[in-house]
């Protein structure tokens, strides 16, 4: 079951969908406010999904979301069906679950607690999408330490006073090939993805959010999206696009009937022959083969 981060790969394929949007991208760039620690030890995959969960958890708090939300964390999720029978993990994730909750009820007087608690939940989180068991269970301070930078230096008025969904599902089926890809969350009708990369990519970062988009309007019952939004938490940079200032009415056709054509098969993908599912983390980024743009810093 290819991820969508997978098929994206896929130089060809990416081609095809570069020609179902339009996006410049010219402008100022913004200035990059939290930089990458020049430290080789810290883990910047498992900081960028951390960060995830630090965002989804204050906006739990913050919009007053069902506590149910936690446990569909996919880190938790995958520590549920894979080591909870295993006592002295358990006993590991009991304290920093205990962490976690301190928080949703503003009972946490060292915030450190949680970023360790969201740091330790990454593990479970990059095991679930990787396949790379876990070796080691501890979390290093330079990883606290950059993620505290990261949540320092953003903000989170642009979901205020909005209705927010949490981790939205765009997996789907077909009679030949199943996508899996799960987004970062959805305010209102905007699909927003969240990138602690120092470099900023909006044109991967729309390629993702309007394939997502795509996978949602091949669903049953599609949920209504109708912008997209990235945030980049180390720029504290925010941008919001309508969907139809990117894509003309047949190119949204365009791009739907390309993963139609995955999904059933007649469009046959190379690299995906053979391969097994690669899921990026929430929050990492491939720096491989990417396009970097400058960009006015609309809604910043």
């Amino acid at each position: 079951m290819p991820s969508l981060t997978k098929i994206l790969k896929d130089k060809a394929f990416r081609e095809l969908v570069d020609q179902c949007f339009h996006f410049s991208g010219r402008g100022t760039l913004p200035i990059l406010r939290t930089t990458r620690t020049l430290d080789a030890g810290i883990d910047f995959g498992a900081v960028g999904t951390a960060y995830d969960y630090c965002l989804r958890l204050a906006l739990i708090r913050t919009h007053d979301l069902a506590m149910e939300e936690v446990p569909l964390f996919s880190g938790i999720t995958h520590y549920l069906e894979s080591y909870r029978a295993d006592r002295n993990v358990r006993g590991l994730m009991e304290k920093q679950q205990e962490a976690i909750l301190d928080y949703l009820d503003f009972n946490l007087s060292d915030a450190s607690k949680l970023l360790e608690a969201c740091l330790f939940l990454s593990k479970f989180d990059a095991e679930y999408r990787s396949g790379q068991l876990i070796f080691d269970f501890t979390v290093k301070s330079q990883d606290v330490a950059e993620l505290a930078q990261i949540v320092d230096g953003s903000r989170l008025d642009w979901a205020m006073g909005r209705n927010v969904s949490l981790g939205p599902d765009f997996s789907i089926s077909g009679s030949v090939e199943q996508i899996c890809a799960d987004g970062d969350l959805v305010v209102d009708d905007m699909l927003v993805d969240i990138k602690t990369s120092a470099r900023l990519d909006l044109k991967a970062s729309i390629r993702q959010l309007i394939s997502y988009r795509a996978l949602n309007l091949l669903a049953r019952n599609p949920q209504p999206i109708e912008s997209v939004g990235v945030y980049y938490p180390r720029f504290d940079f925010f941008l919001c696009i309508p969907i139809n200032d990117l894509q003309n009415p047949s190119q949204q056709k365009a791009l739907v009937s390309h993963f139609q054509g995955v999904l059933d098969g007649s469009l046959e993908l190379p690299s995906l022959k053979n391969s097994h599912s690669l899921m990026t983390p929430a929050g990492a980024v491939d720096d491989s083969e990417t396009d970097t743009l400058t960009v006015n810093a609309i809604g910043q």
